[in-house]
């Protein structure tokens, strides 16, 4: 065990979880989410997170000085809280057993959030032909519209 004491900072405010999140809105976001692992976009991801500390504990309304490690732990974190409640969500949605659907709780950190990141990462794609595609309006097939007896009715089988 190390004779180093941490000094314990006080947890992320709201506020400040919010104002991160703009800070990476508006200038970061692609950079940070940029799914690429080369040394050149690890550089650019390091600058980055520099760059957005310096800005972040200039532009803070709180007398907290955060570091940069903070500053991602505080994003990755809301990140899996993210990912956390739609998971909840959908699964809260998809249960059977009637009654009215759940309620859908956002924030704007929420919505923040899900600008920034890969929408289809967190919600899925979406797949017409998947059993929780919706309903089909179509109510009449339009073309050759022959009546097959069962006389006339051939059935294939294949084998493999």
């Amino acid at each position: 065990m190390s004779g180093k004491v941490k000094n314990r900072v006080p947890n992320f405010t709201t506020s400040e979880k919010l104002h991160l999140l703009r800070i990476i809105s508006s200038k970061y976001g692609s950079v940070l989410e940029d799914k690429k692992t080369d040394r050149a976009s690890t550089e650019k991801k390091s600058k980055a997170w520099l760059d957005m500390t310096d800005e972040f504990n200039a532009t803070s309304t709180t007398n907290v000085f955060r570091n940069t490690s903070s500053l991602k732990k505080c994003y990755e974190n809301r990140k899996k809280e993210l990912r956390k409640t739609l998971a909840e969500e959908k699964k809260e949605r998809l249960l059977t057993g009637g009654g009215p659907p759940p309620a859908v709780k956002t924030d704007e950190t929420d919505d923040l959030l899900m600008s920034i990141m890969n929408k289809s990462t967190l919600v899925g794609l979406h797949n017409e032909f998947d059993d929780d595609a919706e309903e089909s309006s179509v109510t009449s097939i339009v073309g050759n519209q022959q009546e097959i007896s069962e006389e006339n009715a051939v059935i294939v089988m294949i084998c493999k």
